[in-house]
């Protein structure tokens, strides 16, 4: 399969923004950069550090850098919209083959780790049913990377995450 190097730039309806996210992950061939003009909460989410961690951030954060370059107004549009938005810019990361087959284990265990975000990390993972994993187990699997099991998920950082997912 050829490798293409490409980059996408676009200032996109906003109601197709998670979904494009989503479409963006699952690309065997992800372009090399991507600059979007998003509204302005969505990319303060997206590129949220801990101790603001979300699942939104948490998915793209896997394959992507993602870093606000400016705002704009949205004074600034005609017609103009209700939210003022953000150019966020996103560097791909090289994603290693096993990297890229832990993928949907990634995102089914994130959506478990961040379904109720108020949640500490121990008790969203003990009370989902898709993990048949006893929380004595849950608590040496935790301890042995350094996390403490009554934080919260938000205040993970992406690479804690990732290490976590390999362990469920």
């Amino acid at each position: 399969v050829p490798k293409f190097n490409y980059k996408i730039v676009g200032n996109i309806p906003y109601y197709i923004t998670g979904y494009l996210f989503r479409i963006l992950g699952e690309l065997k061939n992800k372009p090399s950069l991507i600059i979007l003009t998003i509204q302005k909460e969505v990319a303060e989410r997206l590129a949220a550090k801990a101790p603001n961690m979300n699942l939104l951030a948490a998915s793209v954060q896997f394959w992507a850098e993602p870093k606000i370059i400016d705002y704009i107004s949205k004074n600034d549009f005609k017609p103009q919209p209700k939210v003022d938005s953000a150019i966020i810019k996103l560097v791909i990361k090289q994603l290693s083959n096993y990297e890229i087959t832990q993928l949907p284990n990634y995102y089914r265990f994130i959506k478990i780790l961040f379904k109720q975000p108020r949640k500490t990390i121990l008790n969203n993972l003990i009370s989902n049913s898709q993990f048949p994993i006893s929380k004595p187990i849950i608590l040496e699997k935790l301890q042995k990377i350094g996390i403490n099991p009554n934080d919260r998920p938000q205040n993970l950082s992406i690479e804690q995450i990732i290490k976590l997912s390999t362990l469920f």
